[in-house]
Order: C-alpha cells, then structure tokens, then sequence
C-alpha cells in the first residue's frame, strides 16, 4: 500500500516556482506614506481611532516598513540603523538601504506596495504641494487634500450635482476598505470601524 501511495506523489505535479514581486516605487511609496502619516493619521488620533491590520495602509503592512524603522534623522544626518553607516540626504540612505539591506524588506503575503495607491492619492498633484506639507501642521487642513477631488473640481458640477459630495466620499473609500463613509446635505459623516472600534466622526466639509 505504502508504494501505491508514493507512486501516485510521484504523479502529482510539483507547484512551480513562485513569480517575483514586482519592484515597488520607493519615492512613490514614501509620497503616500507621507499623505497618510501627515493628513490622514492626525485625524484618527483626533478621534482615538487606529487603523486595523486589515487595512492595506496600516505601516506594518509596508513593504518598506523594517527599512523605514531602521532610519535615524539626526539633523543634518541621516543613519543606517542597521549598519551605522551615515549619509546628509535621505536620498542616499534609501539608496544605500536598496543595495545593502534588501534583506530586510518585507515578504509576507499581505504586504502593501504603498505607491500602487499613487492614482488614487493623485500623486502628480501632490508632488506639487509637497513644499506645503512641511510647513503646514496636519491639523490645519487635516483632510484638505480629500475635499477637492479632481471629479469635483468644477464649481459647475456642484451646483447641477447636489448630493456631489458622494463622490468625495468615494475618495476616502477607494484606498482603504476598512473606512465606510455616508453623506448628508452639507455634512459629511464618516464611519470608522474596526474590530474593537466603531467611532463616529462628523466632519464638516466645505464643498
């Protein structure tokens, strides 16, 4: 019985090998992490809120993630946490981190590339105000980005679209499955929810 078994294993093809990930983007990826750190996050804290893990912009979903936690900023020096190794501009050190610590990126199977996300987060547009997010405090204008969608920009189609602000709703949707949003006239409520979490958030936008 035992070689019939053996026999039949030998049939069964092997998997193949499994493809490689596609490079991802890292000065892509670093534009979003910063949206999300600088714009996003705040207003979570605001409201005692926390991504959960099921959301693919959580940072311990980032496939730059260890790499990240390894950079020490000391003005006006940036440092390899894991060598020691110094650089004057970030640039390098992720250039460093690419050539000597590729090890250290993560390989789990929910890991996040964050520049996918870069049509959603209109990475072109923000490119052009990245001057502007460091001179700014988050709270200013903590959803600012969000409001203004480029669907949206035309003062014509909120007046013929009176309930317009769905579609900015959709905005905050489309990048992370775990925000469910709801529109009143003028109001916007957004639902943030987690497992351990259901918060209610009235944000007032100004459309």
């Amino acid at each position: 019985m035992e070689v019939v078994v053996v026999v039949l294993l030998t049939l069964v093809p092997w998997p193949g090998p499994l493809e490689p990930r596609p490079a991802c983007a890292r000065d892509k990826a670093a534009l979003v992490r910063k949206l999300v750190n600088k714009r996003w996050l705040p207003v979570l804290d605001k409201y005692g809120v926390t991504l959960p893990l099921e959301c693919p912009l959580h940072a311990a979903r980032d496939v730059f993630a260890q790499q990240e936690a390894a950079k020490v900023h000391v003005p006006p020096q940036w440092t390899c946490g894991l060598c020691g190794k110094a650089f004057y501009h970030e640039a390098h050190l992720d250039r460093h981190l690419d050539n000597r610590h590729e090890d250290y990126l993560n390989n789990g199977e929910d890991v996040v590339c964050l520049a996918d996300f870069c049509d959603v987060m209109r990475c072109e547009v923000l490119l052009e105000r990245m001057r502007d997010f460091d001179d700014t405090p988050p709270s200013a204008t903590a959803l600012d980005l969000w409001h203004q969608p480029l669907l949206l920009s035309s003062p014509s189609m909120h007046q013929s679209q009176p309930h317009a602000g769905t579609a900015s709703c959709l905005h905050h949707h489309a990048f992370c499955s775990c925000m469910h949003t709801h529109t009143h006239t003028h109001t916007q409520v957004l639902y943030v929810t987690t497992r351990q979490t259901n918060t209610l958030m009235h944000l007032l936008l100004h459309f």
